[in-house]
């Protein structure tokens, strides 16, 4: 599908997403340890630095299954 797992990717990988650059790959991936895997994609706006604008961009290119 070419969606990219926001629970299982890499910083390598989250930077593929609009928008998202290096400081914002290690928010998800600290979010991520912190509070264990994302249920829905919605959750990706609790990350600092994320907010509607910018989820609005990435919703259509992530997953959390």
């Amino acid at each position: 599908s070419g969606l990219i797992n926001i629970n299982t990717a890499n910083a390598t990988e989250l930077q593929r997403l609009s928008g998202v650059g290096p400081v914002t790959a290690e928010k998800i991936i600290d979010y991520r340890n912190e509070y264990g895997k994302f249920k829905k994609v919605e959750e990706l706006m609790n990350v600092s630095g994320i907010g509607e604008k910018t989820f609005a961009k990435l919703k259509n290119s992530i997953t959390a299954e």
